[in-house]
């Protein structure tokens, strides 16, 4: 038989390209609160006008936030129709700029204990009720999307929540604007159960108290027509049945609590997932098990946890002065030490710290972005890129200089059927 060619005498274009350092931000959803999906979106965009670099984020939510009638959550749910429409309607938002969702389930439920058959109970009702609210973008002879519609708020006055802005000077005094997509952005202020929202505007965490904030947002334009044809009727329902609706199908999976088991991965790989992130692993590449591509949350020697912001609150770094130094020493390790090596930032969409983990997450991106420069200037990470999950996943099933190797999670190597320890693991998100 012929042997195969030999890259080192190939031209130059037939060579593989260069693989860049991948670092990937993810925010696991055990609640979804609207400012948190408002600011995470701008960044990425912040990011692309800035410096030019595509930040592709992954979301893990838990649908019991988009379903006031779910039974059994462990982290509470939604409380109205109105509230669910809009959430929808930022989650679409997410994938129409290229983002993506992936599965946390249904309830938010340690499931390390549970058989196969609860697995694909949990994932299955995840998956149908993804598959019939999130869509592949429709988008117009000008590329726009189609859906979602944010309008002004009816009963709002310019200036005040739920009208249109561009930035915060059209607002009233102390009232942000908040970007929802690119071009359309609305004044809004913080609302919960005992702070409502004015003008018929809608809260994203209506039945919470205190300091548990989220931001008033005006329903979306119902119905939406295309073609001549009704996708979304007046209630929000979307029309099935219309050729141009293709169900946005999730491909990865986090588990709540990062409580995983083998009946967890039978599952993922029956039902076609295709990558899992639930794992607490030593610095590594990522590898296959079962068929299913795994990308694990790593702690790099010398880091104070894995990068995720509630094992930094856990450790009771309150103002990111640990997360910060922790993240930046990582990734130019990854990067010089460990040839590149992937590696993730998963956060939480719940407002930890005040906010202050999401301002450290952005420093960290702008950094990576800008080429992890030292106090001269000198780049010392080039090339990055920070593509989603699911990206990831394509890259390395197609890439011939990313082969993979076949292991065992680090979770099912020993007969223990508990979670990983709490100082290196995700507790469950408020």
């Amino acid at each position: 038989p012929a042997s195969l060619p030999d890259l080192a005498m190939s031209p130059p274009d037939l060579l593989p390209p260069p693989v860049p350092m991948y670092l990937n931000g993810s925010f696991d959803g055990g609640s979804s609160p609207y400012q948190s999906w408002v600011a995470t979106l701008t960044f990425a965009r912040e990011l692309y006008t800035k410096y030019h670099r595509q930040l592709r984020l992954t979301y893990f939510v838990t649908t019991a936030f988009y379903d006031p009638a779910v039974t059994g959550s462990a982290v509470g749910k939604a409380s109205s129709r109105d509230e669910v429409l809009v959430r929808w309607a930022l989650t679409q938002q997410a994938i129409n700029e290229g983002h993506e969702i992936a599965n946390h389930t249904v309830r938010h439920q340690d499931g390390s204990l549970w058989t196969a058959a609860q697995w694909r109970a949990e994932l299955n009702e995840y998956q149908t009720l993804l598959t019939r609210n999130l869509f592949q973008p429709v988008r117009d002879e000008r590329g726009n999307p189609v859906f979602p519609r944010f309008i002004p708020a009816p009963a709002a006055r310019p200036g005040t929540v739920g009208a249109a802005c561009t930035d915060s000077s059209q607002c009233g005094t102390s009232l942000p604007c908040v970007m929802v997509t690119p071009t359309q952005g609305f004044c809004t202020q913080d609302c919960n159960e005992t702070r409502p929202c004015p003008n018929g505007t809608i809260c994203g965490y209506p039945q919470e108290t205190g300091e548990d904030l989220d931001i008033c947002l005006p329903r979306p334009q119902f119905p939406v027509l295309y073609n001549g044809q009704e996708l979304f009727d007046a209630a929000g329902n979307p029309n099935l049945l219309h050729p141009a609706l293709h169900p946005y199908v999730p491909v990865g999976f986090r588990a709540p609590q990062l409580a995983t088991n083998s009946a967890m991965y039978d599952v993922l790989k029956e039902l076609g997932y295709l990558y899992d992130a639930s794992q607490v692993d030593a610095p590594d590449p990522p590898y296959l098990y079962s068929g299913v591509l795994e990308f694990s949350l790593m702690r790099f020697p010398g880091s104070l946890a894995i990068p995720m912001d509630y094992n930094y609150m856990y450790h009771m770094d309150a103002d990111g002065s640990i997360m910060e130094p922790d993240y930046q020493r990582s990734i130019i390790s990854a990067y010089n030490d460990r040839n590149k090596m992937t590696w993730s930032i998963g956060h939480h969409l719940y407002n930890y710290s005040h906010g202050v983990y999401l301002e450290v997450f952005k420093r960290t991106f702008r950094f990576a972005a800008q080429g992890c420069p030292d106090e001269h200037g000198v780049r010392r990470c080039p090339d990055m890129d920070f593509p989603s999950m699911r990206e990831l996943q394509q890259i390395y099933a197609t890439h011939p200089l990313l082969p993979l190797a076949e292991r065992t999670p680090p979770s099912l190597r020993s007969v223990t059927t508990s979670a990983p320890d709490s100082s290196l693991s995700s507790a469950p998100s408020t």
